[in-house]
């Protein structure tokens, strides 16, 4: 059964104290959490390589909406 996520992008390193890079990626139907970041992954990064969709992925947030 597929759900509706609202996935967001959040990264933070060393040296970017209070300046985090925040994105909305919005919201996909995926069957779970880990299924909608790479679908918002790649909707959002089309030409980007594997292993840097990947690392992305690391840095994104899957939320089951409820309404």
């Amino acid at each position: 059964m597929t759900a509706r996520y609202h996935v967001t992008y959040y990264y933070l390193a060393t040296g970017m104290e209070g300046l985090a890079q925040e994105e909305d990626y919005g919201v996909v139907l995926a069957k779970d959490k880990d299924e909608a970041k790479d679908i918002a992954a790649r909707q959002r990064h089309p030409t980007m390589k594997e292993q840097d969709i990947e690392w992305v992925k690391g840095c994104l947030t899957a939320k089951r909406c409820l309404a």
